[in-house]
């Protein structure tokens, strides 16, 4: 593709010696920024680490991949990108930020079972007092599985935040690439079938190349 490319480099390694580097180009972004480098956490137990990387994948796709919503792009009102679709593009709607967020900081080293995404109401931003009107996915970092309050890694939010903080958000859906929760509150608490979100999920994630 001719014109504009923006690379994010993830840069694979082990013991902080790199051993394979991947260069992700996303179209239509000033040639003039320099690639972003994400190495490898070197202790994905030290939540510290962990944080950074979330904040820092969370800034960098909110900052590079354009909104534009299904409609737009596709000409459907409801399409799951690849990871892979998103990068080519250079734009996506709410949950293509998330899969392409998820896709980057696993290959990260961050184990997948971290990670789930979450379907919720959400308020108009500035307007706290208003009612819940728009749909919204965004990603969550489980720090482990006894937790009700992940991280929140959200395309409308330059910084990453706990659920709880979320006074924005009701959630309606908590689901990964096997299961489908429907939340009350802030908790996934019941197992969900009969619906398509697993499928979209699962066409999603078949092509996360992001070689």
């Amino acid at each position: 593709m001719k014109g504009k490319v923006f690379g994010i480099v993830i840069l694979l390694s082990l013991g902080g010696c790199a051993q394979q580097t991947t260069l992700v180009n996303i179209p239509n972004t000033p040639t003039n920024q320099q690639p972003i480098e994400y190495g490898t956490i070197a202790d994905i137990n030290d939540y510290s680490q962990v944080r950074k990387a979330l904040a820092q994948v969370n800034l960098s796709v909110n900052s590079q991949i354009e909104y534009a919503n299904d409609i737009t792009q596709y000409g459907v009102d409801d399409y799951w990108a690849s990871p892979s679709e998103v990068i080519a593009n250079g734009r996506g709607d709410c949950e293509d930020y998330a899969f392409l967020k998820r896709d980057i900081l696993i290959k990260m080293g961050i184990p997948k079972e971290r990670f789930k995404l979450i379907h919720a109401d959400i308020k108009e931003i500035g307007s706290m007092a208003s009612p819940f009107v728009e749909q919204h996915i965004v990603l969550a970092y489980y720090r482990n599985d006894e937790t009700n309050n992940p991280i929140i890694l959200d395309n409308m939010r330059t910084e990453v935040m706990y659920l709880r903080s979320r006074s924005d958000f009701q959630l309606n859906y908590v689901f990964d690439e096997d299961t489908v929760w429907k939340a009350r509150g802030k908790k996934p608490v019941e197992v969900v079938y009969n619906t398509d979100i697993l499928p979209k999920f699962n066409r999603a994630i078949s092509n996360t190349s992001a070689e």
